[in-house]
């Protein structure tokens, strides 16, 4: 679903925030996840390395590349996810809806499964795509090779929202406030914890389960179960939230900011880059986080570590969903429907 979609959908039952674009468990897209950089500690490309001092303004000036194409004619890809050695994404196909991969160095365009209704949010892991349509109250699962889809939740009363995967679980948020679990071998249901609010994103890394909601909060339960804790409020939460094991990081489109809080201390907001306008999606490696900005039609990154923003690639027709895999990142250019990529050595 598109951001516009999601706003929309939700304002419709009462809600007036800005809805991420989907949920994916950190490194679900191909990104190398680890521990994360400590402060203090250089950057790869020998940026200066520091801890934002309050107020500082830091300048969008960086040395753009020069992408490349990787897929043309895709008008409106979304949900943008690196699985193994496949790209994902979701087209609108008119009437149905196409979840679609490319190869990460190129080739042709490949169909791995038709949906009726376009997803809110999606998983993808070895096997197979998981996708919350909350109009319906449903959650699917299809094979990566093609075949019918299979319900896994039928509920109108508590919708599924977000969703995220692991080796043996599917997690879902419904509208109730609860997280849920689905086996994925017996398909056996469980009820991992609840809060208060509407869970519109959410992530997982090693034993926690983050998620955040649409009234403004960010919570943290342990994903075989146990009681949530608050770690954030009073937030806009404008993107997919992202997890390392030092932090947890998200856009805030209100505050034109990439944020970010420590998984040790509740509520250790810090900036990591401010004066970003439209910023859009968000992914990770290691060392870095790579957003866009549609004001600027900007891919960059920023230093978890704390540095001024680089521009990546600039003059991108409206840069949407963003996915990094090895020594590449991948983004998807909403304006004239393309898939792009650049290579970060």
């Amino acid at each position: 679903m598109h951001r516009d979609q999601k706003f929309q959908f939700f304002k419709v039952i009462g809600l007036s925030a800005v809805m991420a674009l989907g949920a994916a468990c950190a490194g679900e897209d191909g990104s190398e996840v680890g521990t994360g950089p400590e402060l203090g500690e250089q950057a790869p490309d020998g940026d200066a390395v520091g801890v934002s001092k309050p107020g500082e303004q830091y300048d969008d000036i960086g040395d753009p590349r020069h992408p490349e194409l990787l897929v043309a004619g895709e008008p409106t890809a979304r949900s943008m996810r690196m699985v193994g050695d496949r790209l994902y994404w979701v087209e609108d196909g008119g009437p149905v809806f196409f979840l679609s991969w490319v190869r990460p160095g190129g080739g042709p365009v490949f169909v791995t499964a038709k949906m009726e209704d376009y997803p809110y949010s999606l998983a993808i892991d070895e096997g197979s795509a998981y996708w919350s349509v909350p109009e319906k109250g449903r959650l699917y699962r299809v094979g990566l090779e093609g075949g019918d889809s299979e319900i896994l939740w039928d509920d109108s009363d508590n919708v599924p929202l977000a969703v995220t995967v692991d080796e043996t679980e599917l997690y879902f948020t419904t509208a109730d406030g609860c997280v849920r679990s689905v086996n994925l071998k017996s398909a056996d249901l469980a009820e991992v914890t609840c809060a208060d609010g509407t869970p519109t994103s959410m992530a997982l890394h090693k034993s926690d389960v983050w998620w955040s909601i649409a009234e403004g909060g960010l919570f943290r339960a342990d994903k075989f179960g146990g009681e949530a804790t608050k770690w954030v409020s009073g937030e806009s939460f404008d993107s997919e939230i992202i997890v390392d094991d030092s932090q947890v990081y998200w856009l805030n489109a209100q505050s034109r900011s990439v944020l970010g809080v420590g998984t040790e201390t509740p509520g250790s907001i810090r900036a990591l880059a401010k004066f970003q306008y439209a910023p859009t999606g968000i992914t990770q490696d290691r060392f870095y986080i790579y957003f866009t900005t549609q004001s600027d039609d900007s891919v960059k990154r920023v230093y978890k570590g704390g540095s001024p923003p680089h521009v990546i690639a600039d003059s991108q027709p409206y840069p949407g969903d963003v996915a990094r895999h090895n020594d590449r990142l991948y983004w998807v250019n909403e304006g004239e429907g393309t898939i792009m990529t650049i290579d970060l050595r």
